[in-house]
């Protein structure tokens, strides 16, 4: 069975997003266990600022993966 180059595409980059996902979790939560460890009150985590750059930064990279499209039409 041949596979066009569109789905081998979705397939690779949902695989790719899945493990980028998986290791952000991952990260994220031994963050948290380490912040835990040190008995912060609550709400003293992420902060909106970081999760602000966090958005802007995925933007970012979603605006360039656009751009190397343009760059080949």
């Amino acid at each position: 069975m041949k596979v066009d180059s569109r789905k081998r595409a979705i397939v690779m980059g949902g695989l790719i997003g899945g493990l980028i996902g998986a290791a952000a979790t991952w990260l994220y939560l031994r963050w948290a266990s380490e912040e835990a460890e040190r008995e912060r009150p609550p709400g003293e985590g992420i902060r909106l600022r970081d999760m602000a750059r966090l958005g802007w930064s995925i933007m970012g990279v979603l605006r360039q993966i656009a751009a190397m499209k343009r760059k080949r039409a």
